[in-house]
């Protein structure tokens, strides 16, 4: 797209900086040169009533010992990589690799899902609905049968699940319950009535975080919705 060549450019996004990749950020703004003033915020959209307020909770879980020692191990690797860093683009992609690979660690800690248990038995009420954001497939199955087992109507969504995608969106909508999925939720699905929303795969990425609240924010007057609860598990 950006080989076009036009007059006058117009890009809408709500996350124009791409994190953890300068060049990427830089090719849109060279492109398109420079943000509108004044830029519409999470502030002025609470304020005009486009999005609701919304609380947001904090749950902390630990480490077993055996993830504990994985990330020590990745800690060290990731010391002498910065130690011989001199911004060559191969070395920081090694760099960013060490990285991502202590960051899935805290992703998928073994203490996460019966947190989300836990959190859901105690705040879930018949006919809300809520979005359960998983890292990977494997933490996903463990939620959704631990969900399914202690009798709560939950279902998974994502990109190379069986069945048909939009059925269970509209189901979904209509009914209630708690939805666990991927990525695949972050933006392009549009379920204004959702309520609440439980973050396992936290993420340092900016861009995953404001899809997320994109999705739970929205307005519904359908449900009347005016306050919406994002509650985040942190190691």
């Amino acid at each position: 797209i950006f080989t076009l060549e036009t007059g006058a450019r117009l890009g809408l996004s709500a996350t124009p900086k791409r994190a953890g990749d300068p060049a990427g950020t830089a090719a849109i703004f060279d492109y398109f040169t420079r943000i509108v003033p004044p830029p519409f915020t999470l502030a002025d959209a609470l304020a005009q009533g486009v999005l609701t307020p919304y609380f947001y909770y904090v749950h902390q879980v630990s480490l077993t010992e055996d993830e504990q020692a994985e990330w020590a191990k990745y800690t060290v690797r990731i010391m002498a990589a910065l130690s011989k860093y001199k911004g060559s683009p191969e070395k920081q992609a090694a760099l960013t690799r060490l990285l991502t690979q202590r960051a899935r660690i805290a992703k998928t800690a073994a203490a996460k899902v019966p947190e989300a248990i836990k959190i859901i038995t105690k705040h879930y009420q018949k006919g809300q609905q809520w979005i359960v954001y998983c890292d990977d497939q494997d933490q996903m199955r463990s939620v959704l049968e631990k969900l399914l087992t202690s009798g709560f109507p939950a279902v998974e969504y994502h990109s190379a699940m069986k069945g048909d995608p939009a059925s269970t969106i509209a189901y979904f909508a209509a009914h209630g319950g708690i939805l666990v999925s991927i990525r695949c939720l972050d933006e392009g699905v549009d379920i204004p009535t959702v309520s609440h929303g439980l973050i396992l795969a936290s993420s340092q990425n900016p861009r995953e975080f404001i899809q997320r609240r994109g999705r739970l924010l929205r307005t519904s007057q359908k449900t009347g919705k005016h306050l919406a609860h994002l509650h985040d598990v942190l190691v």
